[in-house]
């Protein structure tokens, strides 16, 4: 049973496979975090609430920031970051839930707790999923005015967690900006608090909604991590405060900046799904959950076991420039390389021959494609290929048919100058007509064509968040309601149009976050395209996401690169790119055939070990942030086949590599190497494989088959 109920303990276990995560219901019904870490079966061996407090407390005198409280709301002597905080009609802004009830779900892995005011009509239901086989859980929160009278919400976070002790901890973050997403920071937990969070309406525009936690002494295979990721695509906020008389506190939801919700009689609120995990083994367990978690339970079930296919996008080739009489021959040659899906990017639709105009319209431009977009459907798929395209429907040009019919459909206020970027505006999604104007564009474009990929782009953050027509007091939902609309969206697609492959770009990686991978099969990673920021990069993303999911910044791109113009061997840019949904980012018409062979051999040689990579446990053998070089290694869900990639950053001195350990193979398995030798499993991940680097940007593959 994944969750225990005493009734006379008064207490909630919640088991996980290898963790345990325990409440207790307090002689008051107010409900304390008691245990959160390694299972522990006897029920009887969770502390008490008084015995978790930190220090000697007073209930009469002192603040309520020791106790560790389940769902902590603003008001009744809590200073911390609350989870929740409201407004009464009477203009009473304090709020004291009790526990008033449960649920356990067993065929859903599910307990909910309902927790009412001790005065007023509201209602909180916090709902935790239990995902038995790996050691998450996700929390959330539902409220709802169970009486007659208007509510505002004006915070509310999925929920909160403690860590053991009043000890030192470390806390690592991912900090992003374009071009460099991802970055790996850990830096100790200081007192007071560290706010990581997003207010341009794009969840990884500045920090990815992502944590974990150890005692500075974890590391990639051990040590106890606690961790955890925001599933929401907008504007969030995780916060993690310490002070010197409590423990280390976590909150994430929804974020509180520009937010308010106001609920009528019997509306509701729900907040995004917060997942936390725990640990001992280490960041790269932790990692691996993620991964998991994301293939069993998260992404769309067409493609999860799928292999994606190498992709050929003609922007790279044409730009804007696109017509059906330069994309056709530009597809044989795709179709020669073993590309399988053929995308065009910007530039197909009506007054659309650079960046200031057409968006919002959707219609195919009728001079580049005078036969519409079937002619060249018809011949991608007859050689081979599938079809996909480029589309940014939540944006808006000035210059377009759409902005001229319904001008009050995009943010803005009416007394300032519209605020352009990228010559653009952002339709205000949150409206219910926009939402629906989009379906019928896409239901329109996919019915009536054979697309089996969309490139879904958002290349700019929002600003000047006015809704023109609603009320002052509805103002600040847009951030709630846009990205509800949004996933609305995405679900119908998934829904209608099973067999479209929805690839998530927004500008090169803005919104990462776990949430999209319910949606979307392939993630835009970064527009960073240059093959040695790619192996940084993809340490990065991968502490979350899937090597599947990594579409952008894997290319195979001619050098040199435009992000930092380095230059870089073909077999490294090749192997880099092969470490996510490989795709080619060639010029097809200026290429000599000697780059062209080669290319078409790699792309052969990562379909035939794709599944390895893309459906396979990922291993990180050695960091680029520690060492001259990187190793990533995949292994096969039965562990009978293993590849192990290597990469040369920084090699000086004729610096020889250390034997390289591979993990996660079948130890009493005997193994053969491509070039022939042959090793146990056992020798593999304690005595290793010898390989060199001649030096920056040599690389290695190296090839295991059980035998």
């Amino acid at each position: 049973m994944p969750i225990i109920c005493n009734k006379e303990e008064n207490i909630f276990v919640i088991q996980t496979k290898n963790s345990s995560y325990v409440i207790e219901k307090n002689k008051d019904n107010s409900l304390t975090e008691v245990y959160w870490g390694t299972r522990v079966s006897r029920v009887e061996d969770f502390p008490t609430a008084d015995e978790v407090i930190d220090i000697y407390y007073d209930a009469d005198r002192e603040s309520r920031c020791q106790v560790r409280c389940e769902y902590c709301s603003w008001g009744n002597r809590f200073y911390r970051e609350p989870c929740i905080k409201v407004t009464f009609d009477d203009g009473v802004r304090d709020c004291e839930l009790r526990y008033d009830a449960h649920k356990i779900s067993d065929d859903k892995n599910e307990l909910t707790l309902f927790l009412t005011d001790t005065h007023y009509k509201i209602s909180v239901r916090l709902i935790y999923r239990i995902y038995p086989d790996l050691d998450f859980i996700d929390k959330r929160a539902i409220v709802k005015n169970t009486g007659d009278k208007p509510i505002t919400v004006e915070n509310l976070m999925s929920g909160c967690v403690y860590l053991p002790d009043n000890r030192e901890y470390y806390k690592t973050i991912l900090s992003t900006s374009w071009a460099k997403e991802y970055t790996i920071e850990r830096t100790p937990v200081e007192y007071g608090k560290t706010v990581i969070e997003s207010r341009s309406l794009y969840s990884n525009s500045s920090y990815y909604p992502y944590f974990a936690i150890d005692d500075g002494r974890a590391t990639e295979d051990s040590g106890e991590v606690w961790f955890g990721a925001v599933r929401w695509s907008g504007n969030y906020k995780l916060c993690i405060e310490r002070l010197r008389s409590s423990p280390v506190y976590i909150t994430a939801g929804l974020n509180d900046f520009d937010f308010s919700y106001p609920l009528e009689s019997g509306d509701e609120i729900d907040s995004p799904v917060f997942t936390v995990g725990y640990t001992k083994e280490g960041f790269g367990a932790a990692s691996r959950m993620f991964h998991t978690l994301q293939r069993e339970y998260l992404l769309p079930k067409k493609f999860a076991d799928k292999p994606l296919p190498v992709l050929y996008n003609a922007y790279a080739a044409l730009g804007f420039d696109i017509s059906a009489e330069k994309l056709l021959p530009l597809a044989e040659k795709a179709a020669d390389l073993g590309v399988e899906m053929f995308v065009i990017d910007d530039g197909w639709f009506e007054n659309r021959n650079d960046d200031t105009g057409g968006l919002g319209d959707w219609q195919t431009d009728k001079v580049k494609f005078p036969n519409g977009l079937g002619e060249v459907i018809d011949k991608v798929n007859g050689l081979g290929m599938k079809f996909g395209i480029w589309i940014e429907p939540e944006m808006v040009s000035l210059d377009s048919k759409l902005y001229r019919e319904h001008p009050n459909w995009i943010f803005g206020f009416d007394n300032r100058e519209k605020e352009l970027s990228r010559s653009q505006l952002t339709l205000n999604l949150a409206k219910t007509e926009v939402k629906d104007y989009i379906i019928k564009i896409l239901d329109d474009l996919l019915s009536n064509n054979n697309i089996e990929y969309l490139k879904w782009d958002s290349n700019r953050l929002v600003s000047q968040v006015g809704w023109h027509d609603a009320p002052i007091e509805k103002q600040r939902t847009y951030q709630y309601k846009y990205i509800k609309n949004l996933y609305e969206i995405f679900d119908f697609i998934n829904k209608k149009f099973p067999n479209v492959i929805i690839e998530n770009c927004a500008s090169g990686g803005w919104r990462a976050d776990l949430s999209m991978s319910e949606y979307c099969s392939r993630i835009n990673r970064s527009d960073n395209q240059d093959p040695r920021d790619e192996i940084f990069l993809h340490e990065g993303f991968t502490l979350v996401n899937m090597s599947k999911l990594a579409g952008g910044g894997g290319h195979i791109h001619k050098s040199p690169n435009y992000i930092n113009n380095r230059y870089a061997p073909l077999q490294f840019k090749a192997y880099a790119g092969m470490l996510g949904s490989l795709a080619i980012g060639y010029d097809l018409n200026d290429i000599d055939d000697d780059e062209y062979g080669r290319i078409k051999e790699y792309v052969a040689m990562h379909k035939k070990q794709r599944h390895i990579i893309q459906n396979g446990t990922m291993y990180k053998i050695a960091s680029p942030r520690e060492n001259k070089y990187a190793v990533y290694s995949y292994v096969s869900e039965d562990k009978s086949e293993a590849l192990m990639f290597v990469f040369g950053l920084n090699i000086s001195f004729r610096e020889k590599l250390p034997f390289l350990k591979f993990k996660g193979l079948d130890g009493g398995a005997v193994y053969e190497i491509e070039n022939g030798h042959r090793m146990s499993g056992e020798g593999l991940m304690n005595v290793g494989v010898y390989t060199e680097l001649s030096g920056d940007y040599d690389s290695k593959r190296i090839y295991i088959k059980k035998i």
